[in-house]
């Protein structure tokens, strides 16, 4: 092969990846395993901003579940702008499947018969500071792990976040191990696509 025909052949790939760099590496949207830090990209910031909130909310379990069976529950915090519907599904889902299972449907004075812990941050618990690691960036979407400062390195949860009419919102949770995934299709690209999401 002359060195022109080599050069033509390669110019192709070359193109690619410098177009990549200009645009800030998103073509590779899989990020190296970095530390975590405090938020500091915009999705980052609206994670936390999201976490907060539910931490700060006094009942987050009654306003992200219609109320848990009180009548005329009326929530004093609405999570429907911070989370896809698919999200707010599938956390009802679970809540109503633990329901059944542990209580057979019906909420009882006194007993854990559904969730036991926020699923907003897996945890029962809120820290004064949390910190985070993005782990894929897309134009649109973003898959970040966070924790509270600690001995621990292991992630409390993932979530994919996506932007949507101007502002991010929680399309899926995997909390840690041991503890469910909500709306976890959010994570499988083929799963996304059978269903007709992003």
């Amino acid at each position: 092969m002359t060195q022109h025909r080599l050069r033509a052949a390669l110019l192709p790939g070359f193109l690619l990846g410098l177009a990549t760099l200009l645009q800030g590496g998103t073509a590779s949207a899989t990020r190296p395993e970095l530390p975590f830090h405090p938020p500091a990209s915009e999705a980052e910031q609206a994670l936390d901003a999201i976490i907060r909130r539910a931490d700060a909310d006094p009942d987050p379990l009654s306003n992200l579940l219609e109320g848990r069976g009180r009548r005329g529950f009326r929530p004093s915090v609405d999570y429907a702008a911070a989370l896809t519907p698919a999200l707010l599904a599938s956390i009802r889902s679970t809540e109503r499947a633990l329901l059944r299972r542990n209580c057979g449907g019906r909420y009882r004075p006194g007993e854990i018969c559904g969730l036991d812990f926020v699923p907003l941050t897996c945890a029962q618990d809120s820290a004064e500071t949390y910190l985070y690691r993005t782990q894929v960036a897309r134009p649109g979407e973003a898959i970040i792990a966070y924790r509270p400062p600690g001995e621990s390195r292991t992630p409390v949860a993932t979530y994919r976040l996506l932007r949507r009419g101007g502002a991010w919102r929680i399309d899926g949770i995997r909390c840690g191990e041991g503890m469910p995934a909500f709306n976890p299709a959010a994570f499988n690209p083929s799963a996304r696509r059978a269903r007709g999401g992003g």
